[in-house]
């Protein structure tokens, strides 16, 4: 049986030049976005400013300095989300002088487990590497107490990553006004299927979906039972 959580949510953080030349600044005000109880991650925010006379074309490293066994985290940059397996951006972003990118978003996803992740976001000048800035990141993730029990309901997605079609099996201990929906990383709806029964597969067709992060809800008329995270591919 699935439980629901109450969660102490802990952000750190910390800002380090890694020899850079002046190039690139991360502007203040960066933020945290806890986000575990509705759709089951944290979201990390940074604005990237070119403070040279220059243009700079600008690309993105993670290293994960440590992480706590059974979580996920991912980060987007541009108009790319990347899965949990890639530490760079395969597309820059070009910024003119002065100019701010508001596009990065790191996320992190505990999956009901609780302890210390720690994660680095380096930005980087492409022409030159060692003209960088680094934001390291330690998310911490502690229970409190029990505070709900859900419908014994498992709903499972294959595969994860999708490339053409996604399959929802499901096994329901009663029935009832069941829905699958599907939405991207910006909250739009881009998919929804009912489930009739108590067991079985819903297939969706994803050769319309652009490549990146999305999140089905699997719900019980208004009410979501659970919000879970994959991604799609090509």
């Amino acid at each position: 049986m699935r439980k629901g959580y109450l969660l102490i949510i802990m952000l750190l953080s910390q800002t380090f030049v890694a020899f850079s030349q002046g190039s690139l600044e991360i502007q203040p005000g960066y933020t945290l976005e806890d986000k575990v109880s509705t759709a089951g991650y944290l979201e990390f925010k940074a604005n990237i400013k070119n403070i040279s006379d220059v243009n700079v074309r600008v690309g993105v490293f993670r290293s994960i300095d440590s992480e706590v066994a059974g979580s996920e985290n991912n980060f987007c940059w541009g108009t790319a989300c990347y899965p949990p397996q890639v530490d760079t951006c395969t597309a820059t972003q070009f910024l003119t002088p002065d100019a701010i990118d508001t596009t990065f978003v790191g996320d992190y996803t505990p999956k009901g487990n609780n302890g210390t992740s720690v994660i680095t976001y380096c930005f980087y000048n492409e022409e030159d590497l060692a003209d960088s800035v680094c934001h390291t990141v330690t998310f911490e993730v502690t229970t409190l107490s029990i505070s709900e029990d859900f419908n014994d309901a498992e709903v499972d997605l294959y595969p994860n990553p999708v490339r053409d079609v996604m399959i929802f099996k499901y096994d329901l201990p009663v029935a009832g006004e069941y829905s699958l929906r599907v939405f991207n990383v910006i909250g739009n709806q881009v998919a929804q299927r009912n489930i009739n029964g108590t067991t079985g597969n819903v297939a969706i067709n994803a050769n319309s979906l652009v490549p990146g992060v999305y999140f089905y809800k699997f719900m019980d008329g208004s009410k979501v039972l659970e919000t879970k995270k994959f991604f799609v591919t090509r």
